[in-house]
């Protein structure tokens, strides 16, 4: 799925929902981006690039 746009969109959002847990699925790609963000200081909220960018 791709949102946003950025030509990143599409990775840097997994679509859907663990199955009976409601938690949204993110990828691999994802939370490396946003944990090398975070290492490096950089705070910023991105949305529409899924709820881990977007809200942490």
């Amino acid at each position: 799925m791709r949102t946003g746009s950025s030509p990143l969109g599409g990775w840097l959002e997994a679509s859907g929902r663990a199955p009976g847990l409601g938690l949204p699925i993110i990828s691999i790609n994802t939370a490396t981006y946003w944990q090398a963000l975070r290492v490096l200081g950089i705070k910023d909220k991105l949305p529409g690039f899924g709820p881990l960018l977007a809200r942490f």
